[in-house]
């Protein structure tokens, strides 16, 4: 493609009304067409550089400003840096605040493009439709190359961005198509929202509509049919009260600049400045109800309530709609994205896994199983207290997404309604990869009601206390808990790539320009967070680490330092095996390793923590005579302290004075018969008085 003229533009586009900007190829390689409608988007600049075509200008509806870029990407790793580098440039040094990037290209290393991407603060959307984007002809390669790349404006003014692989022809590279998915699936669950309670009429309406219901039956069916006609109630209330919310706050903004425009030409009366005083506090009001909400949505669990990101949880909110909701499936081979048709196919799937085929089960007749004793037999069918319900209650966390009804725990504690029916649950479809095609692609979660919860907490708190024995089954390692790996190599980095990645996602620099310092805090978890900047630019440290580190009552911000916290953990650890003796772990690592390391001596390493885990070398570190922070602190601040002597060597532990006996005393540990002897060996009690029998 070295040559493009207006009638090839013209037949590709279908159409005259258009602009178009072209950079030749070179040779085989490269070629890149930008075709755009001049009614919808207003091109106002175009330039080009070695791999890339920008095309900077305003759409005419939305009156929105944006950078375009197409990029043909080089195939080889060292062409790739190049352009990577000079795409930097381009967007981040010369043209200040980027508006969205559409980009093609594949890196044959992963990390680097993904570096790339998180330099350039850019998403890349899931991609529905199709899995690849380029075939090799003979079909044994195929990769996802093409891509659209887009930053948090983008996401914040459109916020339902959908990215779409199409039908290939005689191409071997897919179509893409970037569009804003407004299909109606279907009307949204009724949700409490927080915000609510801070409201002075919303309590007296909850207890004025409720005694107004009157419905008859058994209790867990009045109580479910008043919180479905409550629903009704509060969904309009809402809507009168906080439907126009932003335009609340516009009005208020006007009236305060309009009293302002007033006193700037003449004194203001007692009413004016009443009416700003309260046009002021309304304006709080409004602009904190507006943050909350927006908070509650974006399901940010680290920032605190009330803190103003609007920006920020507007972001959010857009962005888990982009990489979560669906909106269409593989059926049977072919791409549907028809509202109805994927939802009767979802229902119809999860039928026919839930559908129980009854046949012949097996027995557990004549199996000896253990049995709970009488007394807590009786514990456990009790009577349920008030007691006990409010602390389950109250044990749950009133942000979590409320049930089926709609009504989380921050309305039961407030109006302290319990609800005693109520068993439907919602089937949440998360994904299990960044595009998901079909079914398969997602983890099918149940959330259960309040209700469930509820009963849940008062059965395992009930458990807790009758049941004192644990079933485990045989495991290996390594294996992960909680996201952490358990049992692997930790000096390896691929061993904390996985958390690495999750965390860079969280981290993602778009947040540095929208999170308060508070929330920059909460989130740290790196010093790069904290000032800014990437992986290569960094901005300017203006407070030492140490300081950082230290407690907010001493000046510092009360981060963590990771090294010393670690530490800290390695000696409690430490300290657990020497005063926790009886306890079952300890008990394994004296069959692993001997009861070496229940010794509190001063010459030298334990043979006992040369071998075996990095845990454990690290904890032997602790006991060891050597260079480093940490390293022989046990041998410095600890000691033993006599009881009947039966654990205490005589000559290597630190037990009495300020050194062993083996080092005051060489002489006579050289003479010494067992120089492992204990304590209680070496003698005897005569009469009260203990006597000696040194050998």
């Amino acid at each position: 493609m070295q040559h493009i003229v207006r009638n090839l533009c013209s037949s590709l586009w279908g159409g005259d009304n258009f602009d178009w900007a072209f950079k030749p190829s070179v040779g085989n390689s490269g070629g890149i067409l930008s075709i755009w409608n001049k009614d919808t988007f207003l091109a106002e600049d175009i330039s080009s550089g070695t791999n890339f075509v920008l095309v900077k200008g305003k759409w005419a509806l939305q009156h929105e400003f944006s950078h375009i870029m197409n990029v043909y990407c080089p195939c080889d790793l060292d062409g790739k840096r190049i352009f990577w580098e000079e795409a930097k440039s381009d967007f981040l040094g010369h043209h200040g605040r980027k508006k969205g990037i559409a980009s093609r290209g594949y890196s044959k290393d992963c990390e680097e493009f993904k570096q790339f991407i998180f330099d350039m603060e850019l998403f890349d959307l899931p991609l529905s439709g199709k899995k690849f984007t380029w075939y090799l002809s003979n079909g044994k390669a195929m990769s996802r190359i093409d891509r659209f790349l887009v930053n948090d404006g983008w996401l914040t003014k459109w916020g339902t961005l959908v990215q779409q692989g199409l039908p290939r022809t005689f191409s071997d590279h897919c179509p893409i198509l970037l569009k804003n998915d407004v299909s109606d699936w279907g009307p949204t669950p009724f949700r409490t929202n927080n915000y609510w309670v801070s409201d002075r009429r919303f309590g007296q309406l909850v207890t004025d509509e409720w005694k107004k219901l009157d419905i008859s039956g058994r209790g867990s069916f009045v109580f479910k049919e008043k919180l479905k006609k409550l629903k009704v109630v509060l969904k309009c209330w809402n809507k009168e009260k906080f439907g126009m919310l932003d335009r609340q706050i516009e009005d208020k903004v006007v009236a305060i600049n309009l009293i302002d425009a007033k006193g700037s030409t003449c004194s203001l009366s007692e009413n004016d400045v009443q009416a700003r005083q309260s046009d002021t506090a309304e304006l709080w009001r409004l602009s904190r109800q507006k943050n909350n909400l927006l908070w509650q949505k974006s399901r940010q669990k680290w920032i605190r309530e009330g803190d103003s990101n609007s920006k920020f949880f507007h972001l959010s909110i857009n962005k888990n709609w982009s990489f979560k909701k669906i909106t269409g499936l593989d059926i049977d081979g072919e791409w549907i994205d028809d509202p109805i048709a994927v939802k009767s196919h979802i229902s119809t799937f999860f039928e026919d896994k839930f559908d129980e085929n009854y046949r012949s089960r097996p027995s557990l007749d004549g199996m000896d199983f253990n049995c709970l004793s009488d007394e807590n037999n009786v514990f456990l069918t009790a009577k349920i207290e008030v007691e006990e319900i409010k602390e389950a209650i109250w044990s749950c966390d009133g942000d979590k997404s409320p049930g089926p009804n709609g009504y989380n725990f921050t309305f039961f504690k407030k109006f302290g309604n319990l609800p005693r029916g109520c068993n439907a649950s919602f089937i949440v479809l998360i994904p299990k990869k960044k595009s998901p095609q079909g079914l398969n692609d997602f983890r099918p979660i149940s959330l259960i009601g309040s209700i469930q919860k509820i009963i849940s907490k008062l059965l395992a708190a009930r458990i807790k206390k009758a049941v004192d024995k644990l079933y485990c089954a045989v495991g290996s390692i390594p294996f992960n808990f909680l996201g952490i790996p358990v049992g692997a190599n930790p000096k390896r980095l691929s061993t904390w790539s996985p958390i690495i990645d999750s965390f860079q996602k969280k981290l993602s620099l778009w947040k540095h320009k929208l999170i308060s310092c508070g929330g920059r805090v909460t989130l740290l978890k790196s010093r790069r967070f904290l000032w800014g900047k990437g992986e290569e630019s960094k901005g300017i440290h203006w407070v030492r680490w140490e300081k950082v580190c230290m407690p907010k009552d001493e000046g510092g911000l009360g981060i963590k330092n990771l090294f010393l916290f670690n530490l800290a953990l390695l000696d409690k650890w430490r300290w657990r095996l020497l005063f926790d003796g009886n306890s079952l772990w300890v008990k394994v690592l004296k069959s692993r390793y001997g009861d070496g390391f229940l010794r509190c001596t001063r010459d030298g390493d334990l043979e006992c923590f040369r071998r075996g885990s990095a845990w454990w070398r690290e904890i032997g570190n602790l006991s060891q005579n050597r260079e480093g922070v940490g390293c022989g602190w046990i041998n410095d601040g600890i000691r033993r302290s006599l009881g009947c002597g039966s654990s205490i060597k005589l000559w290597t532990d630190l037990w009495v004075g300020s050194d062993t006996l083996k080092s005051s005393f060489p002489i006579l540990f050289q003479v010494a018969l067992d120089k492992e002897a204990t304590v209680i060996s070496l003698g005897a009690w005569n009469n009260g008085v203990w006597l000696w029998i040194l050998r």
